[in-house]
């Protein structure tokens, strides 16, 4: 866990080094997750909204906040939302803990996806849960912003970190 952590935040630190002087939201799901954020960073200040805690700073001299959204869609969604209302990011990067179907990655490994995928998104009727499924979309994508995705790619190629498109 602490090399995942500090993989993370290394490319964390590099986008950073990239990245505009606008303020960044730091998202994580498990109190472990953003312990070496929280370490790497100059906190100025605390907020709790929907309590949640939502830590202002500085980290690499780029203005920050950072915040444990929790563990599930709802919460991330609802943290996101919460993050953006009242703090207006230019960005957002959420870094922690995910999983993946490809068999090549192992426990510890970092990806960087270029599209994540959403398998059980769906709704819940009279009939029970129904996914939001059709023969031609099987499956709901999100796309993560390019420049972000380019900066993460120059920033592991300067350190020599493998980097490939999941």
């Amino acid at each position: 866990r602490t090399l995942f952590s500090a993989v993370a935040l290394f490319l964390v630190l590099t986008v950073f080094t990239f990245a505009e002087d606008s303020l960044t939201g730091l998202m994580f799901a498990f109190p472990a997750e953003g312990e070496l954020l929280r370490q790497k960073s100059e906190i100025k200040d605390s907020i709790k909204i929907a309590d949640k805690t939502f830590y202002t700073g500085k980290l690499e001299g780029k203005p920050i906040v950072l915040v444990e959204a929790g563990v599930g869609l709802v919460a991330s969604a609802m943290t996101t939302q919460i993050l953006i209302d009242n703090f207006k990011p230019g960005r957002i990067i959420f870094t922690g803990i995910c999983g993946s179907v490809d068999r090549d990655y192992k426990i510890g490994d970092m990806a960087i996806p270029i599209k994540w995928i959403i398998h059980d998104y769906g709704r819940y009727d009279s009939s029970g849960f129904r996914l939001f499924q059709t023969k031609e979309k099987r499956f709901i994508y999100h796309l993560p912003d390019a420049n972000l995705l380019a900066l993460a790619g120059e920033a592991a190629k300067d350190k020599e970190v493998k980097f490939h498109p999941i």
